[in-house]
């Protein structure tokens, strides 16, 4: 059988299971679950800080459970599931990031008054990456999770050549920082 047609049985499985589970039914749901797991934690620990991973993932399914009579069996089960997984991982993060302002601003208070160790923003950076939060976003779903261009494009809410163009981008950033890593590498070397 074609990868494509194990895609659609697979996808079909998931819309079935997503479908029983919108009537209440709890095993269906669990099924789901199982079945969407790995890829779901694989979406989330490329898009927030590794702590924040469980956390969120189970923010997803139980967005999920609560939706769930708001699914419609003509959508891709795959593709509702990492539109509640983008929308969890943004809340996420938008969250995370006003905490690390808020401890920042605390930080920065203090500091005049030597009752705590200067903290500067950057010290509180938890992503190093050399892409933007929308060019993993993009990467991720295209790259790490196979769905289209356009089907990237109905998750996160932006036209196919928007998906296109951070994705195009994102590889040349990454390429780039692949190289200064092997530059660096040679220099360490000599």
């Amino acid at each position: 059988m074609a990868a494509g047609g194990f895609r659609d049985n697979h996808d079909d499985s998931l819309r079935e299971l997503l479908v029983d589970a919108s009537k209440g039914d709890v095993l269906a749901f669990e099924e789901f679950v199982r079945n969407t797991r790995a890829m779901v934690f694989s979406y989330v620990l490329g898009m927030v800080p590794r702590d924040m991973v469980e956390d969120v993932v189970q923010d997803i399914y139980l967005r999920l459970w609560r939706a769930k009579g708001s699914y419609n069996s003509d959508f891709d089960a795959k593709a509702f599931l990492f539109t509640l997984a983008y929308r969890s991982c943004t809340d996420a993060l938008r969250s995370h990031s006003k905490q690390l302002r808020n401890i920042a601003a605390v930080a920065t208070e203090a500091q005049g008054t030597g009752e705590i160790f200067p903290i500067s923003q950057s010290d509180l950076a938890i992503d190093l990456t050399v892409l933007s939060k929308e060019q993993k976003e993009v990467l991720l779903l295209v790259g790490g999770e196979g769905f289209s261009y356009a089907e990237a494009a109905e998750i996160l809410g932006i036209k196919v050549q928007t998906v296109k163009s951070r994705l195009h981008e994102a590889r040349r950033l990454l390429q780039r920082s692949k190289e200064n890593s092997r530059d660096s590498s040679r220099e360490n070397l000599a």
